[in-house]
Order: C-alpha cells, then structure tokens, then sequence
C-alpha cells in the first residue's frame, strides 16, 4: 500500500504491507503493533486509526499524533476516513507503563466518539488500548455504546 497524504500538520498516515482483513480486536492490535515504533510505544502515548472497506479489508493506517482529546480532532480523521472512501474506524492508543485497562475519562471519551462517528456517518466500530503485551477492546469489553460486540468485526 503506498504513502497517504498527511491528514493535518500533527496526523499522517503510514504505509503498511497488503491490505489485511480485521475480524476481531487481536487481529488489529497486530496491524498497528507493526506499524507502531517499538521504541516509542514504551514511553509515549499515541494514537493511530485503521480505515476499513466495508468487508473489512484496510485502507490505510493514520497516526494520529499524541493527542485526540475533542471533536475537532475526531471531525479531521472523519473527514480524511472520507476522501480515502472508508466505511468504518478503529482507533488505538497505546498505553505506556498502564496497564490495559480504560479509565473513566477514557470510556466517556470512546462514547462520545462513537456517538459523533455515527452522526457524521462514519462508523468508530472500536477504541483499543495496546502495549506490547496485548491489547484491550472497548467493543468486545461492551464499553461502545449501542454496539454488539459480536458483529463489530463482521461488516457492520
């Protein structure tokens, strides 16, 4: 899969090899492991998405940068899953030093993206927290509203 074009001055999108096909969380926690700088990944939070087709296949891996805290960061990935013809996202974050385990501010954030992906039509069918042991999936853990976790991964 070739470079993408960066999605703002913080954001820019990665290359990875084939477009692999996500049918559960385990199977995009191994997309972004291999897209995520092991040195990094022990020492500084991030954030990456993965853009779907609608079977699921991946279009394009995003780094997101160190912060995704508000709707405006959200509305910039929404706008650039469009132009790159996605239909649904998934959204990491790695968790240096923590364990896998979300926090309050953390679930009420998942919900809110959830809830605003939907209403701009475009689909965040997961939030997974990764460290280089694993990872944790709000979908499949029930914390993403108005979700069944067992056809999150199966084209939605």
């Amino acid at each position: 899969m070739r470079n993408r074009k960066a999605m703002n001055s913080q954001s820019t999108a990665v290359s990875i090899a084939g477009t692999p096909k996500i049918s559960e969380a385990w199977d995009a926690f191994e997309v972004f492991y291999q897209i995520w700088n092991k040195r990094r990944i022990h020492r500084v939070q991030e954030y990456k998405a993965l853009l779907l087709d609608r079977g699921n296949h991946v279009i394009s891996a995003v780094s997101l940068g160190s912060k995704l805290n508000d709707m405006k960061d959200l509305g910039s990935l929404i706008f650039f899953a469009k132009k790159e013809k996605a239909q649904k996202v998934i959204i990491a974050q790695n968790r240096p030093e923590q364990p896998l385990v979300p926090g309050s501010e953390e679930i009420k954030l998942a919900k809110q993206f959830k809830i605003y992906g939907d209403k701009l039509g475009m689909p965040i069918v997961d939030q997974i927290l990764i460290n280089s042991s694993g990872c944790y999936s709000f979908a499949e853990n029930g914390l993403h509203p108005s979700v069944r976790s067992n056809r999150i991964y199966n084209n939605v």
